[in-house]
């Protein structure tokens, strides 16, 4: 195996490391009680869009009748989409977890996406 592929591997094994071992920037409002056996548990991952939260949140309460515990988790990587999901979800008792930084993608969103 050449350096260059050794310091490679280095470098991704460090930053999946990185990534295993952060913790969570913030978890609000997440039971720490036993649930009860029929409830449902929704976990949704945020991205950038705290405007399509609100409208999810709002249709499941319009048409799910069952108990329910509703999980966010945010991925977003602006800091005024997080504030704003984080406050919305204060406000309405949502259980909330922001996720740490993600070290992993310096791969670019670019490389993923054919080119024509």
């Amino acid at each position: 195996m050449t350096p260059k592929r050794m310091l490679f591997r280095l470098y991704v094994r460090s930053l999946e490391w990185l990534t295993l071992h952060s913790k969570p920037t913030r978890i609000y409002n997440l039971p720490l009680f036993p649930v009860e056996e029929k409830q449902i548990d929704i976990i949704t991952v945020a991205f950038n869009n705290a405007q399509l939260i609100r409208y999810q949140e709002r249709f499941i309460n319009k048409y799910l009748t069952d108990k329910f515990t509703h999980i966010i988790v945010d991925n977003s990587t602006d800091t005024i989409v997080r504030e704003d999901l984080y406050n919305y979800c204060c406000e309405n008792k949502i259980a909330y977890i922001g996720l740490p930084k993600n070290y992993l993608n310096w791969i670019g969103a670019s490389t993923l996406t054919p080119q024509h």
